[in-house]
Order: C-alpha cells, then sequence, then structure tokens
C-alpha cells in the first residue's frame, strides 16, 4: 500500500513539473512573440527538460539535442527573413 502511495505522490510531481514548465512556456511564446528566436529557447527547455526528467538520457549522444536546437534555429532563422521580406524596414 505504502508503495501505490510513493507512485501516485511520484506521478503527480512530475505532472506538477510539466505544468509549470507549459505554464513558463505559454509566457515565455507571448513574450518572445516579435523575437528571432522564439522557436530556439523553447526548444532548449524542453531539451532541457527531457535530461532532467529522464536521467538515463545523459547517454545519449549530445548529437541529438544539438540537432533538434540547431532545427530550431533554422526555423528561427526562416521565420525571421520572410517577415523582413513581408514588412521591411525604412
Amino acid at each position: 500500500m505504502f508503495a501505490i502511495y510513493g507512485l501516485i505522490t511520484l506521478l503527480l510531481i512530475v505532472f506538477l513539473v510539466i505544468y509549470l514548465y507549459a505554464v513558463f512556456d505559454r509566457y515565455a511564446e507571448r513574450k518572445g512573440e516579435g523575437s528571432p528566436l522564439r522557436t530556439t529557447i523553447p526548444t532548449m527547455l524542453t531539451v532541457g527538460l527531457a535530461y532532467d526528467l529522464l536521467p538515463p538520457l545523459e547517454g545519449v549522444s549530445f548529437l541529438l539535442p544539438l540537432s533538434l536546437i540547431l532545427a530550431a534555429v533554422a526555423r528561427d532563422v526562416v521565420l525571421w527573413t520572410t517577415e523582413l521580406e513581408r514588412h521591411p524596414r525604412d
């Protein structure tokens, strides 16, 4: 019975961490709407959260998170350049 309570507590703590991350992510998204790094920062937060919640990921090559971050940077560059084309600065 004690193990069930422990498991429920652990699941609630994991849910709380994910919920707080989602709240912060929404806040950061609203604040960084015009930022050129609007995709990169949430991606870096997601990679950090994954490494915090799943310690076995430490054995995974650093190329996986690096490729995710580089893909997010590439998306930000494309979004930023297409916005500049649509709304050139005078």
